[in-house]
């Protein structure tokens, strides 16, 4: 794992987002809140003490993810590199990334997809902790009775990425 980290941030159609990546052109980080990007960045640090972080905007993040918000693509071609999370969070972020555009899954689907069939709420909560939202389309977990659930970016933000996936 490199210990350089470039972070940055951009305006979106979601609001402003905030990311952090690495120099092999990886992401490690894409959220759209502040206070949280902050905390990311501090642990970021605790985990890797000798690491620099400098500002660096990368293009191809930032234009992949306008594509997408955009409609001009159907998924964001960036790979992510989880720097955080226990081996139960990665896998149901690795499962929900498999999650096709436009479609949806339960948070006990997802379980199941992740080799926890009974482990729904553990799921609930891994999907909570996603560090790189629209990469690892986590908008696409829904609840079993058909209604969105919570979002990390926000149920708005939420409500718009389903509806955008929807349209044709």
């Amino acid at each position: 794992m490199s210990e350089i980290f470039y972070k940055s941030d951009f305006p979106s159609a979601i609001g402003r987002l905030f990311y952090i990546w690495s120099e092999d052109g990886s992401i490690n980080f894409l959220v759209n809140d502040g206070k949280n990007f902050e905390s990311f960045l501090e642990s970021l640090k605790r985990k890797f003490p000798r690491c620099a972080v400098v500002e660096m905007r990368s293009d191809k993040i930032e234009n992949e993810v306008t594509r997408y918000l955009e409609k001009k693509s159907h998924g964001i071609n960036i790979r992510p590199v989880f720097v955080n999370g226990n081996s139960l969070e990665r896998k149901i972020w690795e499962a929900a990334m498999t999650v096709p555009y436009g479609k949806v899954a339960s948070y006990k689907e997802l379980a199941a997809m992740a080799g926890y069939p009974n482990a729904w709420r553990a799921a609930g909560t891994a999907v909570g902790h996603n560090p790189v939202m629209l990469i690892v389309p986590c908008h696409r977990i829904i609840k079993s009775d058909g209604s969105i659930g919570r979002f990390g970016g926000g149920e708005k933000v939420k409500e718009f990425l389903l509806n955008l996936e929807q349209k044709n």
